[in-house]
Order: C-alpha cells, then structure tokens, then sequence
C-alpha cells in the first residue's frame, strides 16, 4: 500500500496504526482493513463514546489521550477484542468524557455570550 495515496493527516494515523499492530509487510488487503475499517470505525466509536462533537475540529493524530485510545481501539479491534478494550480503558474514557463535556460546556456558555448564566 504507498502511502502517497493517503492525505498528509490520515497517512500518519495509518503509519502509526499499522506501527501499533507490528504490520511489516506491504499488502492492499491488510492496508485496506487499517485504513479503511479499523481507523474510521475507531473513530466514529471514540467520538461517540468521548462525547466529541461532529463540529468539533479535532483529530485523532493529535498526541494525548483520545490519540492513544484511538491507536489501542485499533489494536484490539485488530484481534477482536474490543470487550476487553472497554474494561482496560473504562477509566481513561470516562476522564476525555469529562474533558469533552467541560468543552462543550464552555463553548455554549461563550455562544450565548457574556449575559448569559
């Protein structure tokens, strides 16, 4: 799989995905699954859990928690195992939850403007 077929962004989610499975070898149909099941389906499942919001500007290649949830959401999709994901991570899931309401909140309260309470 080039990886010049691949926008900038998305190239290093993938590059850093197909590192977290120890993918070595170059094949469309292994490519394929990464790039185009495991990173989207983490992170449509990561938004919805984490709270991020569709408008939100955020991407998952941005280093901290929600990029290491989205990397470890790969690695046990990769094996079928994502029970097990949401057991070992419940903690740090629940913690960007919070972080993402407190966004959230913030950004209507700014919205409304300063009157508001």
């Amino acid at each position: 799989m080039a990886a010049d077929d691949i926008p900038a962004v998305e190239c290093a989610l993938f590059q850093q995905v197909m590192r977290k499975l120890k993918i070595t070898w170059d094949d469309d149909e292994t490519a394929h699954r990464v790039r185009d099941e495991l990173i989207p389906n983490a992170e449509e499942d990561l938004r919805f859990r984490l709270g991020i919001p569709e408008a939100a500007e955020f991407t998952f290649t941005t280093p901290g928690a929600e990029n290491i949830l989205l990397e470890n959401h790969c690695w046990y999709a990769n094996y079928d195992a994502l029970e097990e994901f949401y057991e070992a991570y419940f903690d740090l899931i629940e913690e960007c939850r919070r972080k993402w309401e407190v966004i959230q909140y913030a950004l209507e309260k700014k919205a409304q403007g300063p009157d508001a309470r």
